[in-house]
């Protein structure tokens, strides 16, 4: 059966949240390794959001960008529909959110959870992240980056957003980086990341932004009209004070670059 065929006999009309698997938001290191459209229900089994992963089990083993919202709703289940072919997760999500109407899918990330993440203009700076290698050498290499997509054209925004957002941290987790901090703008993504000694800046970029721009142009076929998504370039600083008029520098020269 072809994939077009298996989107149209699902229908969120006849699912049975009730009856799919669930785990308490604090059990949530327990969830199964599976591809999966994800339901965060409230006390009263009211879906309050809704997101799709292709790992169900990566995607909350570290902190999900709306921890401290979810978390500040009280005693909420993650009940999941597990998807067999990854391919059709974003479709089904997007049916399933336009059924429930869920709260949170339609808001910002709160003010709360950019503070925690310790972003780029918080007065509490930066977290650091020591590392180990096989040698027991102690290390200690945080980056900063800001990417631009080409042309600095505004199409980080919305589900497409929200999706990058996932699959950065997705690769990351995959290769045993460790993301400290994100920031997504339509035009440009700051990156706060920590990486083993043996990996340079250029390597980083090299696999992010591959990835990134496979997936996504694969699902959103608007971003075909740029012949790439990302420009060739980068900036890059390690853990430290950067001024912002370095970093506003360089992401107004991407909307000259072709």
């Amino acid at each position: 059966m072809d994939d077009n065929n298996l989107v149209a006999q699902f229908s969120v009309t006849s699912l049975e949240l009730l009856r799919l698997p669930k785990l308490k938001l604090s059990q949530r290191l327990n969830l199964p390794d599976v591809a999966a459209v994800y339901f965060v229900l409230s006390p009263d089994q009211t879906v309050v959001y809704v997101g799709q992963s292709i790992s169900l089990a990566q995607r909350w083993k570290t902190s999900h960008h709306r921890k401290y919202q979810l978390e500040s709703l009280g005693d909420l289940d993650i009940a999941w529909l597990e998807v067999e072919n990854p391919d059709l997760l974003l479709e089904v999500e997007t049916e399933c959110i336009q059924h429930f109407m869920p709260l949170l899918n339609d808001t910002p990330v709160t003010q709360q959870e950019r503070k925690s993440a310790h972003l780029w203009n918080g007065d509490s700076g930066y977290r650091v992240w020591y590392g180990r290698d096989k040698n027991t050498s102690v290390y200690l290499l945080n980056y900063h980056f800001v990417f631009c997509p080409k042309r600095r054209r505004k199409v980080l925004v919305g589900r497409l957003r929200e999706r990058l957002i996932e699959l950065l941290d997705l690769k990351a987790q995959e290769l045993e980086w460790n993301v400290m901090a994100l920031e997504v703008m339509p035009d440009h993504v700051h990156l706060f990341i920590g990486v083993d000694p043996d990996v340079s800046p250029a390597q980083v970029m090299h696999r992010l932004k591959g990835f990134t721009s496979r997936v996504l142009r694969k699902k959103f076929p608007h971003l075909l009209k740029l012949p790439s998504l990302w420009t060739r370039s980068y900036f890059v600083s390690t853990a430290g004070n950067v001024s912002s008029q370095r970093i506003e520098y360089y992401i107004q020269e991407q909307s000259t670059r072709e």
